[in-house]
């Protein structure tokens, strides 16, 4: 069945797969799959390419996207052997997909704010700590994903690592976020409550102090489906008891850390599946 789909694909002109044993296309693939470790080289025609997936393959075996990818609208690098960002990236100016999953960057330039079309940032199982201001401010970014778990602590408190802003967040039309760090600046969490298309929300290193803050936030985020809070650390009290308005189609409350009652408000989740409450042993 695997081969009639493959066939089908190439027949349709709809993808194409890249690997040792089938290494000819033609010059009018728009979404081409990579998956040949063993590659060297990828020869042939790439300017038609729009969607570009590689799996565990060097980046530097594809062409300089200046020359043979600048229509590329999706680039998906997960596994692939990174350990800094590449620097090309950021000329692809009509990108709108980027999955940089399960490489060892650690760091991502300002320069990738130029990218005004982007609506998927993936960093998800990278060191990525911190994200640039002007990365923030992408108008037209729903998926924003910069987490990874902590594998040799897994069973830790403190195993999900993600990542720091230092500013509000200005991605109006952002529907997913986690990791944010809160345990800096309060103002971002202040500021979670003007991204009122978010759908799923990630916190982790929540203060006590900051609790109502962020009440007053989700308050304001009535299309949230799921939401994620951890508390800065197994003794702090995840104090959420001042949410008047809660989410009408929260599905998924997860929250971890102390907790000194339960939220009244939970009892008014008509739409949620199912919720999760860790605190210390």
């Amino acid at each position: 069945m695997h081969k009639i789909i493959l066939s089908k694909s190439r027949e349709e002109n709809f993808c194409n797969v890249f690997s040792e044993s089938q290494i000819n296309f033609g010059d009018r693939n728009r979404r081409l799959s990579v998956q040949s470790s063993g590659l060297n080289k990828l020869d042939g025609n790439l300017k038609s390419v729009r969607t570009l997936f590689m799996f565990g393959v060097p980046y530097s075996s594809i062409p300089k996207p200046t020359s043979s990818l600048n229509l590329l609208r999706v680039l998906h690098l997960e596994g692939a052997p990174l350990e800094e960002f590449p620097s090309e990236i950021v000329e692809l100016l009509l990108l709108k997909y980027l999955c940089l999953r399960k490489t060892n960057i650690k760091s991502i330039p300002k320069s990738l704010g130029n990218l005004r079309y982007l609506e998927t940032l993936d960093l998800k199982h990278t060191t990525v700590a911190k994200l640039p201001k002007k990365v923030l401010k992408l108008e037209k970014l729903p998926h924003l994903l910069v987490y990874h778990y902590d594998i040799q602590n897994y069973t830790t408190f403190e195993c999900v690592k993600g990542f720091e802003v230092s500013a509000k967040i200005n991605s109006p039309n952002l529907q997913k976020l986690s990791f944010i760090k809160a345990n800096r600046h309060h103002k971002v969490i202040q500021g979670l409550g003007n991204l009122t298309q978010l759908r799923k929300l990630g916190i982790i290193a929540l203060r006590r102090k900051d609790g109502s803050k962020l009440c007053q936030s989700i308050d304001q985020l009535q299309n949230l489906h799921s939401l994620n809070v951890t508390a800065l650390h197994k003794n702090e009290v995840v104090d959420l008891q001042a949410i008047t308005n809660p989410p009408t189609f929260l599905k998924r409350l997860y929250l971890k850390g102390r907790l000194e009652r339960l939220p009244i408000w939970i009892s008014k989740l008509n739409a949620c599946q199912g919720y999760v409450l860790s605190g210390p042993s």
